[in-house]
């Protein structure tokens, strides 16, 4: 979760049932979605108590308080990191939060529900390439109008359980500033489900939209805010009106850069225009296969993000990528499987005991595909775009033999082994082998991968890459 200024936060706090002490405190929360709460003393008073000592616990669950700006707050999964005993002094104690609600204060047993639940992410306005904003020349160069007309939502997916969309938002400009005047859109995902659901449904769906979004820019993007309302929980409003009250959620991020992405239009491998006719089907398939090609999703990013300082960890990754995706999304072997089962029982049998147990685990995995079935399988829809015949049997051989020599550090392989400027094509074969497969696996259409590939896009110059020794 990307916060670029700390949000730090003074207030009381106290344990829900419990608040016949109110502990002063800090709440502050920084980029990644950490939150930690400081305090005096212990949640017993500035000094803590002998039941402390004696109770020794270190898991406090629920902490409710009240805060400058936000008001009440929310702290769900709290536990100290460090618990102190004054004896007669004031100490202060740390608490670690698992994530935080602002803006609502929970008893200590109620459910948290949502029926509403909003964020904005990196890179969604650049890939959605939506705007209200217009310029008009009415008498240039004397008379200009900027124009805003805040857009439709637009449903990128609906089911049983729950919709997408895609809101938009907008800021006006200060009749106070007499040298400018902006006006900014925003735009935030929206879900909304037919039934409350806990925190837990909405956070899974947001991971898999923030991976989608992150394969369309190439590019590892971040969740900027996050917000959520349940309509039985409102605030009173203007003329006595009631409106669901918002409650800002904050809480930990996995794969989070520490830097802000680069969002550039010439490296994204597709856009919202690219796929609005066919939204419904293309989100439908994602939250379909989403945990089957996960895996091979994490280690193709974890190369594109610069996890790996050196070429070789970044080409075994994606090579991995790539065999994993191939065994997520085939059921192929090597042999028939009751063939296969019937000559492993013979072998199994014709072993001496004391070599049985080994025979059997080396076995156990003899029926997968080599690594290089693997990969003529995945080239096989999109021959055309990897050369000919001899040049797509050359990028096998050299991915294979690449991929050998940094596993096992074969001598008698090193000759055979991509290094310099091939290994870089190597990555690049590698990264538009994936891309493509994410496509044809979200169910674009060969129309649609045509424009892709031959469109402005940085695939088209992967698939263009040479060797040094190519002609």
């Amino acid at each position: 979760m990307r916060i670029t200024e700390p949000k730090v936060r003074a207030g009381f706090f106290w344990l829900p049932g419990k608040d016949e002490y109110k502990a002063p405190g800090t709440l502050t929360i920084t980029d990644g979605g950490k939150v930690a709460l400081e305090i005096i003393g212990t949640f017993s008073g500035p000094t803590g108590s002998f039941a402390d000592i004696q109770d020794g616990g270190m898991t406090l669950g629920r902490v409710v308080g009240q805060v400058e700006r936000e008001g009440l707050v929310t702290l769900d999964g709290c536990y100290y990191l460090k618990r102190s005993y004054g004896f007669g002094g004031i100490t202060k104690s740390q608490i670690k939060v698992t994530w935080a609600i602002l803006g609502v204060g929970f008893d200590r047993d109620e459910e948290v529900l949502f029926d509403e639940y909003c964020a904005s992410i990196e890179g969604l306005d650049e890939w959605l390439r939506v705007s209200g904003i217009s310029l008009e020349l009415s008498d240039p160069p004397i008379t200009y109008s900027i124009r805003y007309e805040r857009p439709s939502p637009l449903t990128l997916y609906d089911s049983d359980q729950f919709s997408l969309s895609i809101g938009f938002g907008h800021t006006i400009p200060s009749m106070s500033d007499i040298k400018q005047a902006a006006i900014t859109q925003s735009t935030y995902l929206k879900i909304s489900t037919r039934e409350p659901k806990e925190p837990v449904f909405f956070r899974k769906i947001i991971a898999q939209i923030r991976e989608f979004l992150s394969l369309a820019v190439d590019d590892t993007v971040s969740v900027s805010e996050v917000w959520a309302s349940n309509n039985s929980i409102t605030l009173e409003g203007g003329e006595g009106k009631a409106t669901p009250a918002k409650m800002d959620l904050y809480h930990g991020s996995i794969n989070h850069k520490t830097e802000p992405p680069r969002i550039d239009n010439y490296r994204m491998l597709f856009r919202y225009p690219d796929i609005s006719d066919s939204s419904q089907t293309i989100f439908a398939r994602w939250f379909e296969l989403y945990g089957v090609i996960s895996p091979s999703i994490n280690l193709y990013f974890s190369a594109r993000a610069g996890a790996h300082k050196f070429l070789e960890g970044r080409f075994l990754s994606l090579a991995q990528a790539v065999e994993t995706l191939h065994r997520r999304t085939s059921c192929e072997t090597a042999m028939d499987l009751r063939e296969f089962e019937e000559l492993r029982v013979l072998l199994i049998a014709a072993s001496p005991d004391k070599h049985k147990k080994w025979i059997e685990q080396k076995l156990a995995f003899a029926n997968e595909v080599s690594l290089a079935s693997r990969l003529k399988k995945l080239l096989e829809p999109f021959e055309e775009r990897f050369g000919d015949k001899d040049h797509r049997k050359r990028v096998v051989r050299l991915i294979v033999d690449t991929r050998n020599y940094l596993t096992h550090y074969d001598v008698r392989s090193a000759e055979k082994a991509a290094s310099g400027r091939n290994l870089v094509v190597l990555c690049e074969k590698l990264e538009a082998m994936l891309q493509l497969h994410f496509l044809r696996t979200l169910t674009f259409s060969d129309d649609q991968i045509t424009a892709v590939c031959e469109g402005p896009q940085a695939l088209k110059g992967k698939l263009a890459s040479r060797f040094e020794t190519d002609s």
